[in-house]
């Protein structure tokens, strides 16, 4: 008997958030495709009848963050509510909550080095994940493409910044330097935008 849609889209779903949070914590290239299906409670038999290769799923693992946070009311928030300001999500970004839960945070920091060795399908998942963190910080992201040349420079220097801060913090072995990183950066960027 066929599979429902419903029931297809679900199990797709669980792929995903398997992939994201093991991909987010351990990288591409430490991860088999045995060890995802094995995280969404599936046998490795049904991944390729979801997805081509390991890679259009990781492609797809890295847009999922904006499907999380549409069901967390993160985008909308972003969106909607003045008070959401870009010091807002920097303050949320650059925290130590985020550093510390990989497996649900944005795939930018955790994934920077893997993507960079990735194909095109990747690297544009990738670039559209940044895009937005962008256009989130400028107060332009309303769910749409972003329309990334309509940005100013200082938001994709303070999504650099986000980003950078946040993948440092997490190499660092000492936890008071690796706050004190975050704390830096959230710093300036707050400085910068009083300008």
């Amino acid at each position: 008997m066929p599979l429902s849609a419903t029931h297809k889209a679900e199990t797709r779903k669980k792929i995903v958030t398997a992939a994201r949070e093991l991909f987010n914590r351990y990288g591409f290239s430490s991860i088999s495709i045995d060890e995802i299906m094995a995280r969404a409670g599936l046998t490795r038999g049904g991944f390729y009848a979801h997805f081509k290769n390991k890679a259009s799923l990781y492609a797809e693992a890295i847009t999922s963050i904006r499907q999380r946070h549409e069901e967390t009311g993160l985008m909308e928030r972003c969106m909607l509510d003045p008070e959401v300001t870009r010091e807002a999500i920097a303050g949320f970004y650059l925290s130590p909550n985020h550093r510390d839960n990989r497996e649900e945070g944005c795939p930018l920091p955790a994934l920077v080095s893997d993507v960079s060795r990735e194909n095109d399908t990747v690297k544009a998942a990738y670039t559209d994940v940044f895009q937005n963190l962008s256009a989130a910080l400028a107060g332009k992201y309303d769910g749409s493409k972003v329309e990334f040349d309509k940005l100013d420079d200082k938001a994709i220097a303070d999504a650099v910044l986000c980003v950078g801060g946040q993948i440092i913090s997490r190499a660092i072995n000492d936890k008071e330097t690796s706050d004190r990183i975050l704390k830096a950066c959230y710093a300036e960027l707050l400085t910068r935008n009083a300008k």
